[in-house]
């Protein structure tokens, strides 16, 4: 149930703005994007990602994820060129951060002598702040050579949004953003080769 309930909150909590989404993606070099035309989409298996998503998120996910792949000019198939695979991940991490006070003050006296220089007192704040940080993976494999030939990864610390129409809109935004770094159009060569 704890697994459920992150993850509805990860799709509810993530991207208030897709600004500070960090994405990571990379693609094959050799694989001729020229191939490929069709496409199925598939869920990461749960051993990899073990967070449980519901039947809401997952079908806002599949919707957006087929809506990106259909821009493209992709066409979804029973027999595709390319598989499409998604999964989610929700990490706890830690963000250290430091404020200093106090510090230098000192200047020129009245009649143009020194008055002096010196320090105050000063003081430094160590705050650890926990927070969990969370990130869809989405996947891109050759059919035929059965090999990966383009993954995006988009992560960002959630934060709380209880508005269900802003929740949809930035998870739409989030993967929108992952795919601008998918590298063709169905039928056409891969940019940056």
């Amino acid at each position: 149930m704890k697994n459920i309930l992150l993850v509805s909150l990860f799709f509810g909590l993530f991207i208030s703005a897709c600004s500070s989404l960090s994405v990571t993606s990379d693609f094959e070099r050799e694989a001729d994007f020229t191939n490929y035309h069709t496409y199925e989409l598939k869920v990461i298996p749960m051993e990899d990602f073990p967070q449980v998503l519901n039947d809401m998120t997952r079908n806002r996910l599949e919707s957006f994820i087929k809506e990106e792949m259909e821009l493209k000019g992709y066409v979804q198939s029973d027999s595709p060129d390319l598989i499409v695979t998604y999964g989610v991940r929700i990490d706890d991490k830690e963000k250290v951060v430091t404020t200093s006070y106090g510090g230098y003050y000192g200047g020129y006296g009245y009649y143009g002598g020194y008055g002096g220089y010196g320090y105050g007192s000063s003081w430094t704040d160590i705050d650890i702040i926990d927070y969990k940080q969370g990130t869809i993976i989405i996947d891109i494999i050759d059919v035929k050579r059965n090999q990966l030939i383009w993954y995006g990864a988009g992560s960002k610390a959630l934060s709380e949004s209880s508005n269900s129409k802003s929740r949809e809109s930035n998870l739409r935004n989030a993967i929108s953003t992952v795919f601008r770094y998918y590298p063709a159009k169905a039928g056409q060569a891969a940019k940056g080769r």
